[in-house]
């Protein structure tokens, strides 16, 4: 059996903390990334819609043309 001196035990324990924290952190960043992705989303769809709101008045109105 192997045995673990206190030295060998808080390095066990700091990389399991590293480990976990390390997935937490790209969980964030991850998270951000998302979100970030959904923003441009929305805001390239937003202007999709303004864009085809004016070429609409476009073709309605002489004076948008």
């Amino acid at each position: 059996m192997y045995q673990i001196n206190a030295e060998g035990l808080k390095l066990i324990i700091f990389h399991i903390i590293h480990y976990i924290l390390y997935k937490k952190f790209l969980l964030c960043i991850l998270k951000l990334f998302r979100l970030e992705l959904r923003m441009n989303k929305d805001h390239t769809q937003r202007k999709i819609e303004l864009l085809q709101t004016l070429a609409e008045g476009c073709r309605k109105h002489p004076a948008y043309r």
